[in-house]
């Protein structure tokens, strides 16, 4: 039961005269609220990107981030990320999203996802595909990424 929006299985039940759900059935109902979280924070970094929004991207992030990156091969903290990898790319980048999420892993007040993204460079059109895995740890109100791996798709 982790993550920014945490259920409790006693509020869940609580005031309930009916049979209420078995702890198996409250784990899917946990599982599906991180799952849940975790594709909110995809949307929101998704939209920063496109949006070219830094400070909206800063704020899904931890300061003291680990990047690998299409450009910056490895980068500590969240100013070097930002001028590193993101403006050498988002000003550059159109049409960015993120698919195919292939894997979301929790544990404890960790999440990775594993995901395809796409975009198109800006300059000459030409579609560009990859895959990140993101980290992220739940605070209390939110999910920040600790670390973000993003690679393209070998050619």
């Amino acid at each position: 039961m982790h993550g920014p929006d945490r259920l409790s299985y006693d509020a869940l039940v609580a005031g309930r005269d009916d049979d209420y759900p078995t702890l198996d059935e409250f784990a899917k109902l946990v599982e599906s609220a991180t799952r849940s979280s975790v594709r909110e924070w995809l949307a929101a970094f998704q939209a920063a990107v496109r949006a070219r929004d830094y400070d909206g991207g800063r704020k899904l992030c931890s300061p003291e981030i680990v990047g690998f990156g299409t450009v910056a091969s490895r980068v500590r903290g969240i100013e070097r990320l930002e001028t590193e990898q993101w403006r050498m790319v988002w000003d550059r980048t159109t049409d960015f999203h993120f698919h195919d999420i292939l894997a979301i892993v929790e544990h404890a007040d960790l999440a990775a996802v594993v995901v395809e993204w796409s975009s198109v460079r800006a300059d000459d059109f030409v579609l560009r595909q990859g895959r990140a895995t993101i980290v992220l740890s739940a605070t209390q109100r939110e999910w920040l990424a600790v670390h973000t791996h993003f690679s393209l798709v070998p050619t």
